[in-house]
């Protein structure tokens, strides 16, 4: 399993990524904690151009935009006030959430959280300082 995080600030808002890679039924079990039941993940139908690069983009961590993987990508969005799984309800803001069957058995999960400086706690706490961390 692969694990890749880090958080891009500027003085107006502070972005935190995150990609991991679980075996597919672990990452089954994982977003069925996170998602509730009658969200439906939906396909990538219209992703961008291979050389996109997004507000914190996930070339930072060495990985594929997820807005341009074409094939075998699911995408939602969750805030904590529209979940009511226990892990749902600590989201300090809302993200975006990708997931990736890239080879047989292997899913690699991104999630990506915005929100602005004016006070309100982030995703994974802490100050804004850009990080980066792989095991």
């Amino acid at each position: 399993m692969d694990r890749k995080a880090a958080v891009k600030a500027n003085s107006r808002h502070e972005t935190g990524i995150l990609a991991f890679t679980l075996p597919e039924d672990a990452a089954h079990r994982y977003l069925s904690r996170m998602v509730p039941e009658d969200t439906r993940l939906i396909a990538n139908i219209a992703p961008k151009h291979d050389a996109y690069k997004g507000d914190a983009p996930f070339t930072h961590l060495e990985l594929t935009e997820p807005e341009t993987i074409t094939s075998n990508l699911g995408k939602t969005a969750l805030c904590s006030e529209g979940t009511a799984t226990p892990e749902g309800k600590r989201l300090r803001s809302c993200v975006d959430i990708y997931t990736h069957a890239f080879e047989p058995g292997a899913t690699r999960i991104y999630v990506r959280s915005s929100r602005g400086l004016w006070g309100s706690p982030t995703l994974y706490g802490g100050s804004p300082r850009a990080r980066t961390t792989s095991p």
